[in-house]
């Protein structure tokens, strides 16, 4: 960014020069304190949606075991009561993947529009290795959990 500057008392006209790497350097406690922030937001955020998704499943299995037991008094084996609980969890897994890639992506480029009008030294880079970090523990979540209420109940059940 440049602009001509007026007429100084000698008669010559000054030009200066504002580079996007000098706003940045002159913002740089301004955006890591933002990232500070926003970053806190966002593990106390994370936290609670684990949390509530722990919760939903829990209580979804633990509510519905009249129905397992009456399933498994018609033939369900322990192995298809294994998979139903792992399916489930599969199934959380697509939905919230979907619902991230689709709505999470169209946020980020509002998002982004937004802060290239108002900051013209702003840079924006997809967060592919967060995304894939994400997708992954949500993996490990969605079939560890079921899996682990699996084993719990299986274990009540031979005491």
């Amino acid at each position: 960014m440049s602009a001509a500057g007026v007429e100084d008392q000698s008669g010559e006209a000054g030009i200066f020069c504002i580079s996007k790497s000098e706003l940045l350097e002159n913002a740089k406690d301004y955006i890591q304190g933002n990232r500070i922030i926003f970053g806190s937001i966002s593990i106390v955020l994370l936290m609670a949606g684990v949390t509530n998704y722990l919760n939903i499943v829990v209580t979804g299995i633990f509510s519905r075991k009249k129905e397992l037991e009456i399933m498994e008094s018609v033939g369900m084996t322990k192995r298809q009561k294994r998979m139903l609980f792992m399916m489930e969890g599969g199934y959380y897994f697509c939905a919230v993947t979907v619902l991230l890639v689709t709505i999470g992506s169209v946020m980020l480029q509002w998002i982004k529009t937004y802060m290239e009008t108002k900051l013209s030294y702003f840079v924006f880079q997809y967060p592919w290795i967060w995304l894939v970090v994400g997708l992954c523990c949500l993996a490990g979540i969605s079939f560890a959990v079921p899996a682990g209420l699996y084993m719990l109940e299986k274990s009540d059940c031979e005491q």
